[in-house]
């Protein structure tokens, strides 16, 4: 799973949840090769705002082309409950 930030990632580990790779402080390209040499496939669970919006494009295309399955359906399922920001899940 790839996330933005920390917060995203305390709130994530907080549920469980482990194999995430944060973006924050880290070049693109790194995290790409990371998510290449580990996975088929990655979540991309970046904040539903404009922001969010641009960076999901962008990593979704960069994997896309390098072979890597994208799931998007939690993002999805998080803009359906007009949450915005990962950190402030319930």
């Amino acid at each position: 799973m790839l996330v933005e930030g920390k917060r995203d990632l305390k709130k994530l580990s907080s549920y469980g949840i482990s194999n995430i790779i944060v973006l924050q402080g880290k070049k693109y390209y790194d995290v790409v090769e990371s998510i290449l040499n580990n996975f088929n496939k990655c979540i991309i669970l970046f904040d539903v705002d404009k922001h969010g919006d641009k960076m999901f494009q962008k990593f979704s295309q960069m994997l896309k082309a390098e072979g890597i399955q994208v799931d998007s359906s939690y993002r999805d399922y998080i803009k359906s409950l007009n949450i915005e920001e990962i950190e402030n899940l319930p």
